[in-house]
């Protein structure tokens, strides 16, 4: 009886993993997928997403208004796949939380599945909406560090600019001052020559005037 017991759980366990195991692979190559929730109006409808350049992530774009929104994405328009808001960090599989958003305005809403994962339980869903602030945060760093650089560029262009400046003024004033000094050094050797010629003149004239007045002793 006992062992009759123990056979039947061990029976029962198997037909319990062949079930799981058969609804872990029942998503295949020809499986759609689509988003359903209040973001088509009811969860009647489904939305079928698209991967056009086949890398694995399908997608989907929908203007909403503004509201709060709840969403899932399931396989084949059937509830036995679907993936919802990530649990625990990594299990998606047949959650049972929605993914959801607010809108405060008008907006087009873009619903990603990636299905690149090895793990099927672990394929995210997401939107647009989800990296829009790092998105943001990214460009105004990139924005700000541009702007940086060229305050940087723009302080070393004037910086050269000022010291070429200087020394282009430098060089005029000691160009100009040997100008000065060229033309300062003839005039002076001329009073020199016209001092040196008055004393001889002056010189010659006392002596002439000497010998006169010996002449006439």
């Amino acid at each position: 009886m006992i062992r009759n017991k123990i056979f039947s759980f061990v029976l029962a366990g198997a037909m319990v993993a062949s079930m799981g195991a058969v609804s872990a692979i029942s998503v295949g190559a020809e499986s759609t997928y689509s988003v359903i929730g209040t973001v088509n109006g009811n969860w009647d409808t489904d939305t079928v997403m698209s991967d056009d350049d086949g890398d694995g992530i399908y997608e989907v774009t929908l203007t909403l208004d503004a509201g709060d929104y709840e969403w899932k994405v399931r396989a084949d328009s059937s509830w036995d796949d679907s993936w919802g808001e990530v649990v625990d960090e990594i299990y998606t599989y047949n959650s049972q939380t929605n993914c959801s958003f607010t809108l405060t305005e008008t907006t087009d809403v873009t619903f990603y599945f990636d299905t690149t994962g090895d793990d099927s339980a672990t394929w995210p869903c997401y939107t647009n909406l989800d990296d829009t602030d790092t998105t943001d945060d990214t460009e105004v760093s990139e924005e700000a560090e541009e702007s940086e650089e060229a305050e940087d560029s723009e302080d070393t262009d004037t910086a050269e600019d000022t010291e070429d400046s200087e020394d282009t003024d430098t060089a005029e004033d000691t160009e100009t001052s040997e100008d000065e000094e060229e033309r300062d050094f003839p005039a002076t050797t001329v009073a020199i020559v016209v001092v040196v010629i008055i004393v001889l003149f002056v010189a010659l004239s006392l002596y002439a005037s000497d010998r006169k007045a010996k002449g006439k002793l």
